[in-house]
């Protein structure tokens, strides 16, 4: 594979490792910094990749490999008594099981083509009108879109509402 390959690989599925960071981490800042830590991984591990895995699973297990050095390192860190409270702030709390960050995933993979990407991108934060200039679309097309995958993934969520 091509290094440039490679890195569109990457930008391609970054929205939704990085709604995987902050599934693991609960926290924006912390949830970016793995963000980081993960694509410098692969991309130092790029000539480990075997074009015939699938690269988002193969992205995703460094970024949870990570996840859980990061957490077991914490866990090793001892602290001054006067800032233990700052440290029970810190510490790794699970928002759901991996299974169910997986079950979301892959309701939005089933998503009508285009919506899944509209999702992805309203959650990391991007506005309605910056999604419709990103996907060149009108707003008001981005808004139904937006309100129908919505309706979908409820349906298909249902158990963990």
């Amino acid at each position: 594979m091509r290094p440039t390959d490679f890195d569109d690989k990457l930008l391609e599925i970054e929205a939704e490792l990085y709604l995987y960071a902050r599934a693991l981490t609960r926290e924006n800042t912390r949830a970016e910094d793995l963000l980081q830590e993960t694509n410098l991984k692969i991309l130092a591990k790029q000539g480990k990749y075997k074009e015939k895995s699938k690269f988002r699973s193969w992205a995703k297990k460094i970024m949870k490999n990570s996840f859980l050095n990061n957490v077991d390192h914490e866990k090793n860190i001892t602290t001054v008594e006067d800032y233990s409270i700052f440290y029970k702030e810190m510490t790794y709390t699970p928002c759901c099981a991996e299974s169910e960050v997986d079950d979301i995933y892959h309701a939005i993979d089933r998503l009508p083509d285009g919506y899944d990407k509209m999702i992805r991108l309203l959650a990391t934060g991007h506005r309605y009108d910056e999604i419709a200039g990103m996907l060149d679309l009108p707003l008001g097309t981005v808004k139904s879109r937006i309100f129908s995958s919505r309706e979908i993934l409820r349906k298909e969520l249902r158990d963990y509402l």
